[in-house]
Formats: structure tokens, C-alpha cells, sequence
């Protein structure tokens, strides 16, 4: 199945966004950020996973805002100087979660790729919000699985 992400791409090149994360980054289609903010602290829930950071107006939506690393049961440095917040459009089709955020360490990059571009990493074992680790570049890259991620999020909204 892994084969059939990258295979299958028919696009000679894709915009991409290299959201940089704890020691790697996330690499998504740029049309699936809607913004980029500073940090701010999100207003936080009782009796939720740590994962869920807690929630932040933007616009006129209030957006669930999560750790990626935490989520995917990694270490997460909850207080950077370089921290933003993506704001990623949702693709469930529920209207409860049109975005969510993600804590990321530093402005994310645009990046311009081809499938020959991105190579698949055999050799670590990915994480449960991992559809696959790649390298892009020679620089190591997850693609996420936004549909997972969006499950997990609304189980808690």
C-alpha cells in the first residue's frame, strides 16, 4: 500500500509544505494549511490525552489544537521560542472539525516535489499518525495520516 502513495501521484510536481516538527518534519499538499500563527497557548480542557493541547478562536471557528509528536507517542517539548500553529483544513466532511491545529517548531517551508523526489524510508518503523516515513531531499520527512488524526480529534471533541 505504501508503494501506491508515492506510485500513484500523477502531478509532475506538488506544492508542498515542510512543517518542521521534533526532529523531523511533516510533508503536506500546501492547499491543506489554511494559515500559519504564532503560538498562543490553547485554551485548555479537563480530561483529555496530553496530545490534545486545547482549543484557540480562529476566525470565527474554534480550532482543536494538537501535538503531532505527542499523538504519535513521541517526546514533546510543549514550550518553544520557535513554535507556531498550522491551521489545517479538515477533510472528515464533519462539520465539527473544518480545521485543527498542530504545534510545529518553526514556519513551516515551501517545497516543490516529485514522486521521484520523495523516497520511502524502510528501515523505521512508522507511528500510529504515520502513513509513511520518507526522505525529501535527503531530509527526513512523515507523511501523516490526516484521516486518523481527524478520528482521534473528534473522539475527544
Amino acid at each position: 500500500m505504501n508503494e501506491d502513495i508515492l506510485a500513484d501521484q500523477n502531478l509532475a510536481e506538488l506544492a508542498t509544505l515542510l512543517i518542521p516538527i521534533e526532529g523531523s518534519h511533516l510533508i503536506l499538499p500546501n492547499v491543506s494549511v489554511a494559515e500559519i500563527l504564532d503560538f498562543e497557548s490553547p485554551s485548555a480542557k479537563d480530561d483529555v490525552p496530553t496530545w490534545y493541547l486545547g482549543w484557540l478562536h480562529w476566525r470565527t471557528t474554534r480550532v482543536p489544537v494538537i501535538s503531532f509528536e505527542a499523538l504519535n507517542d513521541q517526546p514533546f517539548k510543549s514550550n518553544t521560542n520557535d513554535a507556531k500553529i498550522a491551521i489545517i483544513n479538515g477533510i472528515s466532511d464533519n462539520e465539527l472539525l473544518p480545521f485543527w491545529g498542530i504545534v510545529t517548531r518553526g514556519a513551516p517551508r515551501l517545497m516543490r516535489v516529485t514522486s521521484q523526489e520523495i523516497v520511502e524510508d524502510r528501515e523505521t518503523s512508522a507511528g500510529p499518525a504515520e502513513q509513511m516515513l520518507v526522505s525529501v531531499h535527503g531530509e527526513p520527512a512523515t507523511i501523516p495520516d490526516i484521516t486518523w488524526i481527524e478520528q482521534q480529534v473528534l473522539k475527544v471533541m
